[in-house]
């Protein structure tokens, strides 16, 4: 291939900074937790499951949400699958895992 211009095609990079440490804070998160309803959600061609709803301004801090649900707030909607956990943490992140029932 002598006669033939190289092309990219793709490049990546990874940047390392050194942190001092990990500064979190605390949610102002107080909700109880609660569903507020719930809904039927297609799952594929021909399966149907009922779904709590969850606000998630309404998330405890710590709380756990098996799957299915469906967790709406403002700007997004998370939807957590049969067999997956959502769990609010203190700082008010929503971590999705794989159950381990």
């Amino acid at each position: 291939m002598k006669d033939r211009d190289i092309q990219w095609v793709t490049a990546r990079v990874t940047a390392i900074y050194p942190q001092a440490e990990w500064k979190t804070s605390e949610s102002s998160i107080e909700g109880d937790g609660t569903p507020i309803g719930s809904r039927e959600v297609a799952i594929g061609v021909s399966n149907r499951v009922e779904t709590n709803v969850f606000r998630r301004e309404n998330l405890a801090p710590g709380q756990r949400v098996p799957g299915p649900a469906i967790i709406e707030q403002l700007d997004t909607t998370t939807y957590i699958a049969p067999e997956w956990d959502g769990k609010q943490d203190t700082n008010g992140f929503l971590w999705l895992r794989r159950a381990t029932r």
